[in-house]
C-alpha cells in the first residue's frame, strides 16, 4: 500500500484548503502479515497545522485558548493489531507523534516499501508513515 496526499495551490487554499488522501492498495504488501485491520474507521490520520496556535488531526482539534472543541478519537480493540496511516498535510509544521503502548512497528511509505522500526515517530512535511 502506498499513501499520498493531494492540494490545492490556489491563493490561500494551498495551505488551508481543498486536500485529501490519495491511497494506492498493494496487493503484494510485504507489511500484511504485520497488521489485521486496514479500514475506514481507523486507517488514515491527517495532522495538520491551523494557524496559527492549533494541530488538527482528522480536521478535528483544539485552539489553546478555547478547549471546548472536541479531539479526534480513534477506537481501537485491545488484542487487534491495526495498520494507520499518518498523512503530515500540514503547511508550515513538522509533528512529534507519540503512542503510549509497549510498542509500536514504523514503516515509512513514500512510493516504496520501507523497512519496520519501532519508537516515537517523527513527521516532516508531507513525509508518509504507517503505524502498525
Amino acid at each position: 500500500m502506498f499513501w499520498y496526499w493531494y492540494h490545492t495551490h490556489l491563493s490561500t487554499q494551498y495551505c488551508d484548503g481543498l486536500r485529501r488522501p490519495f491511497i494506492i492498495y498493494d496487493p503484494e504488501d510485504p507489511h500484511a502479515d504485520l497488521y489485521d485491520v486496514d479500514d475506514d474507521s481507523t486507517s488514515i490520520l491527517t495532522l495538520s497545522d491551523y494557524a496559527p496556535d492549533a494541530t488538527l488531526i482528522n480536521g478535528v482539534g483544539r485552539w489553546s485558548e478555547d478547549p471546548s472543541h472536541d479531539l479526534a478519537i480513534v477506537n481501537i480493540i485491545q488484542g487487534i493489531q491495526y495498520c494507520i496511516q499518518m498523512l503530515n498535510v500540514g503547511c508550515d509544521t513538522a509533528f512529534t507523534f507519540s503512542i503510549e503502548i509497549d510498542s509500536v512497528n514504523h514503516v515509512p511509505y513514500t512510493g516504496s516499501h520501507g523497512n519496520p522500526s519501532v519508537g516515537t515517530l517523527g513527521f516532516e512535511g508531507s513525509i508518509n508513515s504507517a503505524i502498525l
